[in-house]
């Protein structure tokens, strides 16, 4: 996902007729946020079916692949999965960016040092998951339950359940 981000955003970068000493505009790097997450959940859907199955149903991992192929059920949630990387990604790598700027990353300069990209790294990451993780519920509940509704209407369930609460449980 990071290679797919930095690729789009140079791409972008030099694509808008932005100069290599010129810093990368936050909407290029939201752009290539959103574009890295919806490649990226291509990949992670299939991957993230069979693994909440494989955990809330017992069977061996082959009988789960194949009734999965059979059902051509591997992208049954994409949807939830796209709003989940993408959203994921567009809040965290503008974030990371971001909290690196604060903590005195400049174009021109040394880059930072490594405990510093570790906890800008870690503060974007836990950024990322306030806002995203009521979607990763949304998701396990879809894909946990072979009969759940639609997305939405899984998410007013939950909140009907316990409040937005809910949507934060583990």
């Amino acid at each position: 996902a990071l290679g797919t981000y930095d690729n789009l955003r140079r791409w972008l970068h030099v694509r808008c007729g932005f100069g290599a000493e010129q810093p990368t505009p936050m909407v290029l790097h939201v752009a290539a946020s959103a574009g890295s997450g919806a490649l990226t959940a291509f990949l992670t859907c299939p991957v993230q079916r069979i693994k909440i199955t494989q955990q809330v149903h017992s069977g061996s991992l082959a009988h789960t692949v194949a009734t999965a192929l059979r059902t051509r059920s591997l992208y049954r949630d994409l949807g939830v999965t796209m709003a989940f990387q993408v959203i994921g990604r567009i809040v965290y790598y503008p974030s990371y960016v971001y909290i690196k700027g604060l903590l005195g990353d400049r174009p021109g300069q040394p880059q930072l040092s490594m405990p510093l990209a570790i906890a800008a790294g870690g503060a974007a990451n836990t950024v990322s998951w306030m806002v995203i993780y009521p979607i990763d519920v949304v998701q396990t509940m879809r894909m946990s339950d072979r009969s759940a509704a639609s997305a939405v209407q899984t998410a007013r369930a939950l909140v009907a359940e316990g409040g937005v609460r809910r949507l934060y449980g583990g």
